[in-house]
């Protein structure tokens, strides 16, 4: 369970022994781009609080970090999390004399070559800024760098240049393995947890390799064509295509990622129909059924359209289905960002439905979405059928506390006055959904689960 931060909880900042600085310049033309302005702030600031030999009678409260960004606690929370996606950050949480803390131990950046090779950074890299943008940080990281493949080698090896005293490395031998005792690295090999469905990369692996696409390169690179399918709902015929669009074909038919990556973007207008058949259900699936089985029938058509359709997929058909409108370059964004995050894609699809449809919202907006993903992530809801349960508890409160208030405000024995900064004229009241509302509603589904079908 996610411990929650607050103004009065405490925090340390602490590095791991690969962190050395911050390189701003590499921070602010390959990680910026990938998270908020809240987040490039807070990972500053945290580098600006590293103390020597921090220990937790040094603790600040985290009311300091809230005015220093000037942000809630929410968005404070949001932006740790983006640089945790990152792995520019890792948290741990304990309590010192009954009181919460945190310890934020920051962790080395990649170098601009480790990134682009990184097959989820780079290709969230290449969504956010586009191609030309991406080219040019491409040909930056190796702007330094020279072929020496071709040329004679002079470096001189340790002993060429250095002559230890023999007699001195048995005295030395102890007082070296204390130093390497004391020094503990908690640096770990990166972990990466993708949603998984019925997509079949063993059968795709193997009609790529019939192909001639040599086989270490499809293992090498299987995360990069698995999240591509989760973001873009291609199938594996269609990703079949796309690889060998990527490939140099030559005397080793080597894939090339960036080349993959650009084909991928090049070919994606408006998500395409090609989603598994019905009948096909995944383990996922059939591990929620009971569950849905509680929905009613038009609730259990919304989750098996949820279900079928990737995250993109679902939300260009909403909006063709509500009056127009396309999936911009931000809502990718925020899309890849839940994907990174981990969160089931039928569950991002319902928190997209929840937005374009009950809030009735044109698109998708960043801080709103990341305020219900946090909210759901600490509720653990892992499928379609249980964010829909969650949002009509969350209506149903909503309603109870409204009605509460307008039978105290009917009384008449208590009359509240907001102060002005408590006071949102813009904020839209939200009434009974009308007869056409709901005929509406229905025509809107019905449009989704015939796409459904189409796939």
């Amino acid at each position: 369970m996610t411990e929650a931060i607050s103004p009065n909880s405490g925090y340390l900042v602490t590095t791991t022994a690969a962190f050395s600085q911050l390189n701003n310049q590499e921070l602010t033309d390959y990680y910026q781009p990938l998270m908020s302005p809240v987040a490039f702030a807070l990972i500053q600031v945290l580098r600006s609080e590293l103390v020597s030999h921090p220990t937790l009678d040094q603790l600040n409260h985290h009311s300091r970090l809230l005015t220093l960004l000037n942000v809630g606690v929410n968005d404070l929370t949001v932006a740790r999390n983006q640089l945790e996606a990152l792995e520019l950050l890792r948290t741990f949480s304990g309590t010192a004399d009954g009181e919460p803390f945190f310890v934020y131990q920051l962790q080395a950046q990649l170098t601009p070559r480790q990134l682009l090779f990184d097959d989820l950074l780079s290709t969230l890299l290449l969504q956010n800024v586009g191609n030309e943008q991406f080219e040019e940080l491409v040909d930056k990281a190796g702007q330094y760098q020279y072929d020496v493949d071709k040329l004679n080698e002079q470096t001189h090896a340790f002993f060429d240049v250095f002559k230890p005293d023999q007699a001195e490395l048995g005295r030395d031998e102890q007082i070296l393995k204390d130093a390497k005792d004391s020094l503990k690295t908690s640096d770990q090999k990166r972990i990466v947890q993708t949603p998984q469905d019925g997509f079949d990369y063993g059968a795709l692996s193997q009609q790529l390799k019939q192909d001639g696409v040599a086989s270490d390169d499809l293992q090498k690179y299987r995360q990069l064509i698995t999240t591509t399918h989760l973001m873009y709902g291609l199938d594996e015929v269609a990703l079949r295509k796309l690889v060998l669009q990527a490939i140099d074909w030559g005397v080793k038919n080597r894939f090339q990622p960036r080349s993959f990556q650009m084909a991928v973007a090049a070919s994606y207008q408006q998500p395409q129909g090609q989603q598994r058949e019905s009948g096909q259900q995944t383990k996922t699936e059939s591990q929620h059924a009971d569950a849905d089985a509680q929905l009613g029938a038009q609730e259990q058509q919304l989750v098996a359209v949820a279900q079928k359709l990737a995250p993109l997929q679902f939300l260009a058909t909403l909006k063709k289905q509500t009056g127009g409108g396309f999936v911009t370059s931000n809502e990718k964004y925020i899309i890849s960002n839940l994907v990174q995050m981990g969160m089931k894609t039928d569950v991002i699809n319902i928190l997209s439905y929840y937005v374009i449809i009950n809030q009735n919202l044109p698109t998708l907006r960043k801080n709103l979405v990341d305020t219900i993903a946090n909210s759901w992530q600490r509720a653990q809801i892992t499928s379609a059928a249980a964010a829909l349960r969650e949002i009509g508890q969350h209506q149903t409160k909503t309603q109870v506390t409204r009605t509460k208030r307008q039978r105290r405000s009917n009384r008449g024995q208590v009359k509240e006055t907001l102060p002005d900064w408590a006071k949102d004229s813009g904020k839209k009241q939200h009434h009974k959904a009308t007869n056409a509302q709901v005929a509406e509603s229905k025509k809107l589904l019905a449009s989704l689960h015939r796409q459904q079908k189409k796939s």
